[in-house]
């Protein structure tokens, strides 16, 4: 529209116009002007990428919501992978939540489907949209590590880049470690510190030790989420007081500028994902595979070398007890109390 009126305006007014011309934004510095197109191709990369990684969430609730099932390798399987939320909350079984909490990828038999549920339960920026109702680390423990997260990332990034200035090969390596390092370090903490009474009460028959490790454990997790959102709130002010300092600009448009940083969490969480190493446990110490794909065939593979049997009869997903390879903590759920009622498969 703005090339249609400039050429009216020059046929009006009998202006010479060149077949290409050249536009100038009056008022604006070069730098602002590679800042605003760098944000809307960030924009749309998210965009592009967050759409991409709903597709196949969405046609499940679509499936869902029609009683309609998208594979055909195992249906009783395939209901019980839940994107998001039930219209009609229910029950589940102890052992599929073990499974969600030990990051099972071996499901429906169909990797593709299987990675996309993967994703919707283990992405940092996915899963308080789309993870399962039933695991164990809730929607709203996943919001506030987002959270946490998200702003560590954001005011960091932009109170350096007042000071050093928005371009450069500096702030691009500061945008990556600041992408990184709350993520490793406060995700994989506040997310071991959010699951530990979940684990405890999975784990066997609640006693009285139990249960008094579960209020514990809740009672920590509480403390230790408040303190981490304080210890943020105070690291995003230190942030906001450097910046109003040092720059004309306003609050917004300096934070908006330096969003890139959530761009490659978001990239940086799959990629880490497909590439670190995961290790067998008991009698597959000894091995190691890379990421899902490798951990997948793992569990692939132990489910065609016999198990299918015992779990078609337990009318469930495998259990991780029989699989051996996802972790010994879930040994004394009810897989294991499968385990004891049928014989081992030859």
């Amino acid at each position: 529209f703005y090339q249609l009126a400039v050429k009216m305006a020059s046929e009006t007014y009998q202006i010479g116009l060149p077949r290409d011309p050249i536009f100038i934004r009056w008022g604006v510095t070069p730098s602002e002007a590679l800042q605003s197109k760098m944000g809307s191709a960030v924009l749309f990369t998210l965009f592009a990428l967050f759409a991409g990684l709903l597709a196949v969430p969405t046609l499940v609730v679509v499936l869902n919501l029609t009683d309609l099932s998208l594979t055909k390798s195992d249906s009783e399987v395939a209901k019980q992978m839940i994107f998001g939320f039930e219209w009609t909350p229910r029950d589940y079984d102890q052992q599929l939540q073990l499974d969600l909490l030990n990051h099972r990828c071996y499901w429906s038999g169909e990797v593709i489907y299987d990675y996309a549920f993967h994703l919707a339960n283990k992405h940092l920026f996915l899963g308080p949209f789309i993870c399962h109702p039933a695991h164990p680390f809730s929607k709203w423990e996943r919001t506030i590590v987002l959270t946490v997260i998200c702003l560590l990332i954001v005011f960091p990034v932009a109170a350096f880049s007042v000071k050093f200035g928005q371009t450069g090969m500096t702030r691009t390596i500061l945008v990556a470690v600041f992408a990184t390092l709350p993520r490793n370090l406060l995700k994989v903490y506040l997310i071991d510190v959010s699951q530990v009474d979940a684990q405890i009460e999975l784990e066997g028959a609640p006693d009285a030790s139990s249960k008094q490790k579960i209020r514990a454990a809740e009672t920590y997790e509480y403390v230790f989420l408040t303190v981490s959102v304080i210890v943020t709130a105070i690291i995003c002010g230190c942030c906001v007081a450097f910046i109003k300092g040092h720059s004309d600009e306003s609050l917004g448009s300096v934070l908006g500028r330096n969003c890139d940083g959530l761009g490659f969490a978001f990239v940086l969480e799959i990629a880490f994902d497909l590439l670190i190493p995961f290790f067998g446990d008991a009698e597959y110490a000894h091995q190691a595979t890379l990421g899902f794909f490798g951990r997948w065939r793992w569990e692939r593979d132990d489910f065609a070398e016999g198990k299918a049997p015992l779990l078609k009869s337990a009318m469930r997903p495998p259990e991780a007890t029989q699989m051996k390879r996802l972790s010994s903590r879930s040994q004394g759920g009810a897989g294991a109390l499968l385990a004891q009622q049928q014989p081992p498969v030859q």
